[in-house]
């Protein structure tokens, strides 16, 4: 066993490329990607031997704790977050990488009858005959909340709806339908599918469906650009798109 790992590390440090010295990476992500990263994370340090200091929050938090000066090495939010950090000087230009894409998912607590959310008109009836629904408050920046509020808009029950939510302020909505404070769950799919206390239901249906694309892009104030560019190379070794996969994202 320990003969296959240390093969298994040469041949990922080979993909992703080695420095002559080991540093600590501190990466910002989306909580998106957070359940893929770690999965990734004890994989990448044994290939490399750098360590990693990874936090999450919603993407739009995020930009502005970039704004303000927070200073990370690697940042791994939406596409388009990453196109508006490189207009501010906030991420070096040219370093952008596309890694996958999620789509959004619904949940209902453990052993709970899952509604039919088939199509589009079966997924409106199901929020409307919910007696509680949770999805992420638009006002944290999160995409998916962002989305999920104007989707209601244009079903024309966003009144309705709203009236019974209960809001995810960036974190897991899948632990508020856990706690049994909503009937039913609606997040990025990472952020559902292995969440204890849930049962899965399914993606949005159809034309519904809405995919955020993340991209990771090396800080311009970082002190380990040469890290996170290897960091970035792993992402693309089969390792971490297993994991990616594996966590219900779909690689970029």
């Amino acid at each position: 066993m320990r003969k296959t790992t240390t093969i298994l590390a040469a041949v990922l440090a080979s993909a992703v490329g080695t420095q002559a010295q080991a540093v600590e990476l501190r990466v910002l992500i989306s909580g998106a990607i957070k359940a893929a990263m770690a999965d990734v994370k004890p994989l990448f340090e044994q290939a490399t031997e750098h360590k990693l200091v990874v936090l999450s929050d919603t993407s739009g938090r995020i930009a502005k704790r970039i704004a303000d000066g927070e200073e990370t090495d690697l940042i791994i939010v939406t596409s388009g977050g990453i196109d508006d950090l490189i207009k501010q000087g906030k991420v070096v230009a040219g370093s952008k990488a596309v890694l996958a894409r999620s789509g959004i998912g619904a949940v209902v607590r453990k052993g709970a009858p899952k509604p039919d959310i088939s199509t589009p008109e079966k997924f409106k009836q199901a929020l409307i005959a919910a007696k509680t629904v949770a999805y992420t408050s638009p006002a944290s920046g999160g995409q998916s909340g962002i989305y999920f509020a104007k989707m209601l808009g244009e079903l024309g029950i966003a009144d309705e709806v709203n009236a019974k939510a209960k809001y995810g302020q960036g974190g897991p909505v899948a632990a508020i339908v856990a706690s049994g404070e909503a009937e039913l769950g609606m997040q990025q799919i990472p952020e559902l599918i292995n969440f204890p206390g849930v049962d899965y239901v399914g993606p949005l249906p159809g034309n519904l469906q809405f995919f955020t694309v993340l991209a990771a892009g090396i800080a311009a104030n970082g002190k380990q650009p040469d890290a996170a560019n290897a960091l970035i190379r792993f992402f693309a070794t089969p390792a971490a798109l297993a994991a990616m996969k594996k966590n219900g994202m779909e690689p970029g």
